[in-house]
């Protein structure tokens, strides 16, 4: 006997059509099993007391007595869409949800099940007449997943899984006449039975107790259903002329506004922008991408959309087409081609690796050229599912775009506001929180889905109270009622084609999706399989090689069909793109089938991207590679946890997340780095020298994620391995990692520790002709350099580091040497015009890169201050934080902008404009939660403060900055200390405060910072010249003109030497 794919009936052997339904029997899928995981309903029913009535009721007697009543049961089963899978002795096994899944399986379950309890009542009254018989009944149901192959037919289904063990042992729970409910069952149809809770119950063989519910009776139903996007906008009038007028004020002010639209799935975040963008899309370009909820890796994939529609480019344009493409696109534009490099990058088209902060400014530059043509709305769905970086991408363009018109529409559901409250709370966004539709918009929408104004009025009704102003929800259940043949369109409108009152709607999203996708022809479901494994979106060109379909014509037909069905729908990604109606569709049918289908299917999609070209695949097509091979791996290891072949696929998992994973890592992205690096770890084996060698690099996203528990444990592993294994450089570099986060760690102590790894570590990289490894080395020694205010030091052993490398082929690495490489400059002994001089060869060698030319020139602007050009430095001060607002680095601008800016004010003789400078950074890093900046903003406020003579808050900050500052901070312990001692001077603690005084004079003579020492003596001298120690004094401040002289620093030489001048006439006898 043969079981129909379609309905389940049982056919003869050789039958070509199903002898219930018509279905062809003779395709290949047809014949095939089909095993797949679905939430069932199981009803475990039982007689009561039976082994006793064997013992005194004949066996023929009892044998008619049980045929009886099984028959009776499974007809009332059948009538409710179940199936009888097993009678086992006395007690019958019942499933809903197999071959065809219904939205309403539960909740047909109970009622079958109040249904044979009602009939044995009937039935019993014959019994006992007849044969002087009665029975009682027991029943359980529950609700769960399962693993089946429906190719078996009607009563040869095997049904492994929990949901029947518990379905089992809640029967066996249940008194005489009773029906026990298990918690996912009674959660499904709460709101149409009446029941009670029993309480958690330990059921047999279960650990941990359940909630088991007692069914009382029966009440309405509720239900739940989807909407097309080609229905008229129906009750969302004002949230419409939000997102108008934000269009608006975009075009008039030529700015970027943002309109956010939140609310629960299906209320019709998708419709009221797919409206909004019909209705502008005459007047402005639109653009769109979609946040994928796979691959949380996949940082920048809605922005890959976005560009390649904005800039026309097909999967089938060769690189160099591309980049033309791209080149159009910012035609005319300053840094035209810097722009493009970075897009390059984005796309795929060029191996060289920038950082988030120049991706940044390339991607708003490219808009904005787009924008200043013609207004550009750009819409990102599901942003719940993006990574944090592209979250800061989207605040970034829309704070800090200029002169060009730009609208952001995004959608999430709810709880993206739960997980970001504070993320777009600044005026240029309009948040818009979708409600359901009234009862009266409701059956409105439900009149245009039939394309009529009379529709079944019972049907009418229960379907908008089961939606609940759910759009989504509204438009599945009409979908079905036509779909199942439920109504059928006549001259007079809508008509039943069966009692509607037998009819139950769908309980929830869910269950009726599934029940949609399983109501599909067997050719149908094939091909919405294949593509639920590949995507929310997907191409449609896998789907053939991939075994959705026999050939290219059923390919299509299938496709039109599920196009016209409302399941799929044509991307905006090209020609070939294809994506389902909503999410939740293809979650529903990914879910529904079996482990060894979707990791079948996972790893021959990997193997097609694989053999497909690059440029028809994205730029992080790694990470969709690496998560593909692992979903096969995970699902793999799940069915057969021994196989060698399910080990290969977490190997080659494993090389492509780690690849992704330094991708990240290269351009700055430290929470895709540690996501992606951290599953490649856990997927290579033990021995593989890859999972070995990014251990380093996984603890370092680690640490600069905030996670320092995860890093420093990575750290120890790596160590142990290495060391076992006896790798040399692996060993170094982890060492010099460990040896870096214990700066933050343990500082205590830190330089000396840190030096003693780097000389063991040099010599080793040297030998291995390591340069990465070196390049490591001497920016660790730089950082040691600069802790102990070493600055020509620091300055040497940074180009080295960048030096390597280059070497390295890391442009990255050597870009970020090159951004700490100026600051020596400024605070070493380097003279002023040769420290501007050698700005210029730096902003050279960076050849663009606006991180360090935003360094460079706040430098510049520094030594342009020393060298009393106030007013050349304010202006190169600004371009510096220009730099850094083009990039979104509000961390460079509140940490050394700030200190700078105040720097500067207070070299020009203005410490309120010193203040100004310098309050908003120390506020911002405050609320950041950053200490190492801050100290020495901290200690500037002070300095601005005292030289404002609020004495009693100079000396707070002061005191504030050498507590939080730690001991090897000498820069920041040394201007602390002398304002402190300044205040305390003021105050007539004047041997206190000479004390304090000298020791900053001490801890500033240990380092090359000529500006530092000078600063100290001439506070020094103060204090002497308040005791009258003016030869002293004279000797201090002496000293300190000699010391500004050398480096340069006009305005303090001047200020030094009016000051040795008074101090000189106060010494002559």
């Amino acid at each position: 006997m043969a079981g129909c794919p379609e309905c389940g009936a049982e056919n003869r052997d050789g039958s070509r059509f199903c002898s219930t339904c018509g279905a062809s029997l003779l395709t290949e899928r047809a014949r095939a099993s089909r095993s797949v995981r679905k939430a069932v309903t199981i009803v475990f029913s039982d007689v009561s007391g039976f082994t006793p009535l064997t013992a005194s009721v004949d066996a023929e007697r009892l044998g008619r007595v049980m045929k009886r009543y099984f028959g009776t049961m499974q007809a009332v089963i059948e009538r409710h869409g179940g199936s009888v899978e097993k009678f086992i002795g006395d007690a019958i096994m019942a499933v809903f949800g197999i071959p065809r899944m219904h939205e309403d399986d539960a909740l047909r379950a109970v009622r079958a099940a109040t249904g044979m309890r009602d009939a044995l009542d009937v039935l019993n009254s014959e019994l006992e007449r007849e044969w002087g018989i009665t029975l009682e009944v027991h029943t359980g149901i529950n609700t769960g997943e399962v693993a089946t192959d429906e190719s078996r037919g009607r009563g040869g289904v095997l049904l492994l899984g929990d949901a029947v063990n518990v379905a089992a042992r809640l029967q066996q729970a249940a008194g005489p006449r009773e029906i026990l409910l298990g918690p996912s069952t009674h959660r499904l149809i709460e709101g149409a039975v009446e029941s009670e809770l029993l309480g958690p119950i330990v059921l047999k063989g279960k650990e941990q107790p359940i909630e088991v519910f007692r069914l009382l009776g029966m009440r309405a139903a509720h239900a739940a259903a989807t909407r097309r996007m080609d229905t008229p906008l129906v009750g969302r009038q004002d949230e419409y002329s939000t997102m108008v007028a934000a269009f608006g004020r975009a075009v008039t002010s030529r700015s970027c506004q943002m309109v956010l639209v939140t609310g629960v799935a299906g209320v019709g975040k998708s419709r009221l922008v797919t409206e909004f963008v019909r209705t502008v899309q005459g007047e402005a370009t639109v653009v769109q991408g979609h946040c994928p909820s796979y691959g949380e890796g996949i940082t920048f994939w809605p922005l890959g959309e976005v560009i390649r529609q904005t800039a026309g480019i097909t999967a089938e344009d060769a690189l160099p087409d591309a980049r033309d493409k791209l080149a159009a696109v910012v035609a005319g534009e300053a840094d035209a081609d810097a722009i493009v490099e970075d897009l390059g990058h984005l796309l795929g088209l060029t191996q060289t690796t920038v950082g988030p902060e120049v991706l940044f400014w390339g991607v708003r530059r490219a808009l904005e050229a787009v924008a200043r043509r013609r207004p550009l709305v750009a819409v990102f769905e599901d942003i719940h599912w993006a990574q944090p970086t592209f979250l800061e991408l989207l605040g970034y363009i829309a704070e800090w775009t200029r002169d060009a018109p730009i609208l952001l529409c995004c959608t999430a559901r709810p709880e993206f506001s739960e997980a970001n409250p504070d993320w777009g709370e600044s005026g240029i966004v309009s948040r818009i929180d979708l409600s359901p539709l009234s009862q009266a918009d409701s059956a409105a929408l439900v009149g245009i889905l039939l394309e009529s104004d009379t529709a079944p009025e019972r049907a009418w009704n229960r379907l908008i109270e089961a939606a609940q102003g759910n759009p989504l929800y509204l438009q599945e259940m009409v979908s079905m009622l036509i779909d199942d043949r439920l109504i059928r369109r006549t001259t007079a409108g809508w008509v039943p084609s069966v009692p509607l009152q037998d009819v139950t709607l769908p309980l929830t999203l869910q269950s009726l999706l599934v029940s949609r996708v399983d109501a599909l022809e067997t050719g149908d479901r094939q091909v919405i399989d294949v593509a639920a494994v590949m995507g929310t979106e997907f191409d449609r060109r896998p789907l053939l090689p991939l075994g959705a379909a026999d050939n290219e014509q059923q390919l299509r037909e299938a496709l039109d069909r599920l196009i016209a069905k409302g399941f799929l729908r044509t991307a905006t990604t090209g020609e070939e793109g294809l994506a389902f109606e909503h999410a939740l569709v293809r979650e529903a049918t990914y879910n529904s089938m079996s482990k060894e289908a979707r990791a079948r299917l996972h790893e021959q999609f990997a193997d097609w991207l694989e053999r497909t070209p690059q440029t028809e695949r994205a730029g992080e097509s790694e990470e969709v590679l690496g998560y593909h091979l692992e979903r096969a791996h995970q699902l793999g290891a799940e069915l057969h946890p021994h196989d060698q072949h399910s080990r290969r696929l977490a190997d080659r998992a494993g090389g492509y997340l780690a690849r992704a994973g330094r991708k990240a890592f290269s351009r700055g992205d430290m929470v895709a780095a540690a996501n992606l690096l951290s599953r490649a770890v856990n997927l290579l084996g033990p021995d593989d020298p890859i999972r070995l060698a990014e251990l380093p690099t996984l603890s370092e996203a680690l640490m600069m994620t905030g996670d320092l528990e995860r890093a420093g444990a990575t750290l120890d592993q790596a160590l142990a391995e290495a060391t076992e294994r006896g790798e040399r450089a692996v060993l170094a570099h982890v060492v010099l990692v460990q040896t870096t986060q214990r700066l933050f760690t343990q500082p205590e102590g830190w330089v000396e520790a840190a030096r003693r790894e780097v000389e063991r570590a040099i010599p080793v990289f040297e030998e291995l002709d390591d340069h990465l490894g070196l390049a490591h080395s001497w920016r660790l020694l730089s950082l040691i350099e600069l802790s102990a205010c070493r600055y020509a030091a620091t300055g040497e052993a940074m180009d080295r580091s960048a030096h390597y490398a280059r070497l390295a082929g890391d442009r990255r690495q050597e870009l970020e040497s090159l951004s700490w490489l100026p600051l020596p400059l400024f605070a070493g002994p380097t003279p002023v015009p040769e420290g501007i001089r050698q700005c210029q060869e730096i902003l050279d060698r960076a050849e663009g890169d606006r991180k360090v030319e935003g360094t460079v020139l706040l430098i510049r602007a520094a030594l342009e201050a020393m060298a009393d050009d106030v007013d050349a430095a304010r202006m190169t001060l600004g371009a510096a934080k220009e730099a850094f607002a083009d990039l979104g680095l509000q961390f460079w601008i509140a940490g050394p902008a700030a200190q700078f800016g105040g720097w500067v004010e207070l070299t020009a003789g203005d410490p309120v404009a010193a203040e100004r400078e310098l309050r908003p950074g120390y506020e911002a890093l405050r609320q950041m939660g950053e200490s190492s900046w801050l100290t020495t903003v901290t200690a500037f406020l002070a300095r601005s403060m005292f030289a404002q003579e609020r004495y009693e808050e100079a000396e707070e900050f002061a005191r504030m900055t050498i507590e939080t500052a730690d001991s090897q901070d000498v820069y920041s312990q040394v201007v602390g200390r002398g304002v402190k001692a300044r205040t305390l001077c003021v105050r007539g603690s004047v041997a206190e405060a000479r004390a304090l005084a000298e020791e900053a004079v001490q801890l500033a003579a240990g380092t090359d910072c000529l500006q530092l020492q000078a600063d100290a003596l001439m506070d020094l001298a103060e204090i002497l010249r308040s005791q009258n120690q003016f030869e002293e004094a004279v000797r201090a401040a002496g000293e300190a003109l000699r010391l500004h002289e050398r480096k340069g620093n006009m305005p303090a030489a001047r200020a030094a030497r009016a000051q040795l001048g008074t101090l000189s006439s106060a010494a002559a006898p």
